[in-house]
């Protein structure tokens, strides 16, 4: 699978990496950033099991909660 980042994708996460460095700690926001790898390497891995945004769509979710 290949996997494409948008403008606005690339944006949220460099807000959300500086929110939290700024508001909680650097090791925090490593921790979410390895959070967020993960998630996205299993996607990667098993694209089929997150669910399609529409059945139109080749966008698809996944929850981050464990």
């Amino acid at each position: 699978m290949r996997l494409v980042y948008s403008r606005r994708a690339l944006s949220d996460l460099e807000q959300i990496a500086s929110y939290y460095i700024a508001n909680a700690s650097p090791a925090i926001a490593q921790s979410i950033e390895r959070r967020f790898i993960a998630v996205i390497e299993r996607i990667c891995q098993l694209p089929e099991a997150a669910p399609r945004v529409s059945q139109r769509s080749q966008v698809r979710v996944v929850s981050a909660v464990r």
